[in-house]
């Protein structure tokens, strides 16, 4: 498989961060197996970038405040299957931007696997708190290039097909305005053939449809909405439908719907989680009644026909 070492690089004034793989045989074209069946290769291929995913992220995590690390390694296989999305691994330079990122390490485990990474963010959220600093070091060494705004309101500022990755995890449903126009920037923003990726909560999962029976699901608790002076938690949630109207509404082609269970598997009532773990794959066949949904669609690789 390989390993990482870790590599300082000159750019500019700054010294950057970059983890190196000794060995990358599943990049290699001359790879070989002892059975190459196309399906032996491809499984092949897909744990091998999996385990650099994870060294990756390992790596990132060693580096983060202490303070910190416990939210990061409570949701560390989301954090993996995020970033497989992106595949920052592959061949060339891929440019990825995440929008509303916030503590994840997502953009510094791209940018240390060799992807050019963008994280836009306003960092307002009252839990950035002491540590916001540190981290946006953390993420100067790795050479991911922040912008600090408000997306939904002021823009991406993105330059049309410029970028080969865009995404947004877990960010929409905080937004206090419609996401269609920032949407379809990051839509053009998107080289041809380029991936769109979209993910939050679920609105209607099955632990909310059977709450909501008893009378106790609310989107946000009492204190977010009432204590606070700015109300930064959860606005509107999708659902399958909606995210698959966004897919639409963008003209995304290649759409696909993934239901994922990392808020079950991570809640704090032991009974949930235990239910989350034991129907977690049999959910997964029915998205529409997970607890996290992504959707998945690209950008016409030739224009289309509109007439």
């Amino acid at each position: 498989m390989g390993h990482f070492v870790l590599r300082t690089s000159q750019a500019g004034r700054s010294t950057r961060l970059r983890l190196d793989l000794v060995a990358k045989p599943f990049l290699d074209k001359s790879m070989r197996l002892d059975t190459p069946t196309p399906v032996e290769s491809g499984q092949a291929e897909r744990h091998a970038a999996s385990r650099l995913v994870a060294e990756a992220l390992d790596a990132v995590i060693a580096r983060y405040p202490a303070p910190l690390r416990p939210y990061i390694n409570r949701s560390y296989d989301r954090f993996l299957f995020d970033v497989s999305l992106a595949e920052p691994f592959r061949p060339g330079s891929r440019r990825v931007c995440d929008v509303g990122g916030g503590y994840s390490p997502f953009t510094a485990v791209c940018a240390a696997l060799g992807a050019r990474a963008t994280l836009i963010d306003d960092f307002l959220d009252p839990w950035f708190g002491h540590e916001m600093e540190a981290f946006l070091r953390i993420l100067d060494e790795f050479g991911v290039e922040v912008v600090r705004r408000d997306a939904p309101v002021q823009g991406a500022g993105l330059l049309p097909a410029s970028v080969d990755v865009v995404t947004c995890f877990h960010s929409m449903e905080h937004w206090h305005c419609s996401p269609k126009a920032l949407f379809h920037e990051l839509t053009r923003s998107l080289v041809p053939g380029g991936s769109f990726i979209l993910a939050g909560p679920n609105a209607v999962n099955l632990r909310k449809r059977i709450s909501c029976l008893f009378g106790r699901y609310t989107w946000s608790p009492m204190w977010a909405w009432y204590e606070e002076p700015t109300f930064r938690s959860h606005v509107r949630e999708p659902d399958v439908r909606d995210l698959r109207y966004i897919g639409s509404d963008l003209g995304l082609v290649h759409v696909r719907i993934i239901g994922k269970n990392w808020m079950g598997l991570r809640n704090q009532n032991p009974v949930i989680a235990w239910a989350a773990r034991f129907g977690d794959r049999l959910l997964q066949e029915m998205p529409a009644l997970c607890s996290d949904i992504y959707l998945l669609g690209a950008v016409a690789s030739t224009p289309v026909d509109s007439s």
